[in-house]
């Protein structure tokens, strides 16, 4: 199986996609594509101004007569432009007019997929076709679907207890991050449990120099009590009806460290390939030092902008002001004396990225931050920016029970500081495993170099909540005036 190899057409040309008119007249109109898009919570261009909608491809008559399957190309007033996969379901009754309804809702949709992997059989649409590759084969025997509710940014469906489809909506040039990593990794001797890489879907357009696309990938299912965010706030809800919270706090904290520990084994792992070039580790210079400091440079300038026309209170902006990110290059100075490198890392790791199982932990999603450019998503990084993302997911979670439990939110406070250092020191205990150095070697350099990449997490999190969620703006900005 190699995901990197796709086969005719040959992608010579990026983003080459030119929405084009083809045969046969679309079913919707563009206002109506675009009401049915803003709906739906894995659309990512919310808020931002849509100059045009154009459908690129699209199945030349429904499946089964009631399902259709359309490539957008979706046009912003920024200029910028990104292409979706939309599977839409044809009404029963079209006396209520052509109102767009989603096809993975249904049962038959979602076996028909599935059966597209069983088969190795394409879904030919006027301008490309879907192609569905599973090396190894798939189970023929008939599986339960059921859908996964309430997710952000794709579509996902379970096939019984064996196999679990994730629907790319928003389509990126092939190959995804998440198909190259978990190829990687399911190669890999030294890597803890991941889901298995069963097979993936890729549009292939039929045009010369357009590029491929990754619209999806199969996956094993792997058994689980949940992801590592719902085990905390439902052991935490328990302990508090039972009056048992701090032998609770305790036990969380001791699994929090072995999660420390796993997330060393995914790093040494990632970085336990010489000769593959997409994997192969490097050294961090003072220019990625640089880089990273001038990045979150520009997210903290951006908010300034946004918040200077808002009307946000100045109590955000102030710590923003204040702010000198020209104090970090003292922490960062510590990869390039200490030759520390750079790898392929998860991305967007925190709690709700990693399953409990019986046996311990299954990261999983592999994409990176959705919102991110693919080129940044593949990029190497320091692995301690992963460390950063899960050392803020365990305060968002004490700040989260401490708004359910008020009661509780000293106790919860000092359980975040203390399984925060369990976790950490189980990473670098793990650490020890490896041949490449990933983060710097005494607790000096590591914590200060920490620093950094938690500070700017807490940075990119205020900025998703001033935009998503006001009500959450204080959890990162506590943090924030705390460290200026």
């Amino acid at each position: 199986m190699n995901p990197t190899a796709p086969t005719a057409p040959t992608a010579r040309a990026v983003n080459d996609l030119t929405p084009e008119k083809h045969g046969g007249e679309t079913t919707y109109t563009e206002d109506e594509l675009n009401r049915f898009l803003v709906s739906q919570r894995w659309f990512g261009g919310k808020g931002r101004r849509i100059s045009h909608i154009q459908v690129v491809d699209e199945l030349g008559s429904p499946m089964h007569g009631r399902y259709s399957i359309q490539v957008l190309n979706v046009a912003y007033g920024d200029g910028n432009e990104e292409y979706y996969l939309l599977t839409l379901l044809r009404p029963d009754n079209p006396e209520g007019g052509n109102a767009l309804a989603e096809a993975t809702d249904e049962p038959v949709f979602q076996s028909e997929i599935f059966e597209c992997f069983a088969k190795h059989s394409p879904i030919r649409l006027n301008r490309g076709e879907l192609s569905f590759q599973a090396e190894n084969g798939v189970s023929t025997r008939r599986l339960k679907p059921r859908k996964l509710r309430g997710e952000q940014s794709n579509t996902t469906i379970f096939y019984g207890t064996s196999y679990v489809l994730k629907l790319y909506r928003k389509l990126s040039d092939w190959p995804s991050p998440e198909i190259e990593m978990l190829e990687f990794l399911s190669k890999s001797k030294r890597a803890p449990s991941v889901p298995g890489l069963v097979g993936w879907i890729r549009y292939d357009p039929s045009a010369a120099k357009a590029t491929p696309k990754s619209a999806g990938l199969l996956t094993t299912y792997v058994k689980n009590r949940g992801d590592c965010w719902s085990y905390v706030v439902g052991e935490v809800k328990k302990a508090a009806a039972s009056n048992a919270i701090q032998d609770t706090l305790s036990i969380l904290s001791a699994k929090l460290e072995a999660l420390g520990e796993y997330t060393a084994k995914l790093h040494v792992a990632l970085a336990s390939d010489s000769h593959n070039p997409e994997f192969t580790p490097e050294p961090v210079t003072e220019a990625d030092t640089r880089r990273w400091i001038s990045e979150m440079s520009d997210i903290k300038n951006a908010m300034i902008g946004e918040l200077d026309k808002s009307e946000q209170p100045t109590t955000v902006m102030k710590p923003l002001v204040k702010l000198d990110e020209g104090r970090f290059h003292q922490n960062l100075s510590w990869l390039v004396k200490e030759r520390v490198s750079k790898i392929r890392i998860h991305g967007d790791y925190h709690l709700g990225q990693v399953l409990v199982t019986g046996k311990g932990f299954t990261a999983f999603d592999f994409e990176g931050e959705p919102a991110r450019p693919i080129s940044y998503r593949r990029s190497k990084f320091c692995a301690l920016k992963d460390l950063a993302g899960m050392v803020r997911s365990i305060q968002y979670a004490a700040s989260y029970c401490s708004r359910l439990w008020p009661e509780y939110r000293e106790k919860l406070g000092e359980w975040a500081a203390a399984s925060i250092g369990l976790f950490q020191e189980g990473y670098r205990r793990s650490l020890k495993s490896s041949t490449v150095k990933i983060a710097p070697s005494g607790r000096e350099g590591f914590y200060e170099a920490a620093e950094f990449f938690v500070f700017e997490k807490a940075l990119y999190e205020l900025q998703y909540e001033i935009n998503n969620r006001p009500d959450w703006v204080g959890i990162p900005l506590e943090f924030i005036r705390s460290h200026i």
